[in-house]
């Protein structure tokens, strides 16, 4: 089973995309924020990660960038209801893997996360 684990503020969405990719296998845990995230990260091992761009706290290229210190590796695919091409571009430089822009289809995130894998 492959774990993941997804970083949004929004508990709506978060619920929603570890019931769906649950249902698919996978084990999905939850954080917060960009920094319950990257304690997440300290003490367990994901085979991937799912973080919204724009959360209160740290910036996203600073979480990012320590994630990859954490795990250098590891897929991570940036969520955001903002995909302006400047902000994509500032998302990858900082260390996502890919970009999805909000909303999604679960179909797409699944179908992203296996290209991924």
């Amino acid at each position: 089973m492959r774990r993941i684990l997804v970083i949004d503020d929004e508990p709506s969405l978060r619920l929603l995309i570890r019931r769906y990719l649950s249902r698919r296998g996978f084990r999905v845990d939850l954080a917060v924020n960009g920094e319950e995230g990257i304690r997440l990260c300290q003490a367990d091992r994901y085979d991937m990660i799912i973080s919204d761009c724009h959360m209160p706290g740290p910036q996203i290229a600073g979480i990012l960038m320590e994630l990859r210190r954490l795990e250098p590796s590891i897929p991570i695919l940036a969520i955001s209801g903002l995909a302006q091409p400047d902000e994509v571009q500032r998302v990858l430089k900082a260390g996502a893997t890919r970009f999805l822009a909000k909303p999604f289809d679960l179909s797409d995130l699944l179908r992203t996360i296996l290209a991924m894998s």
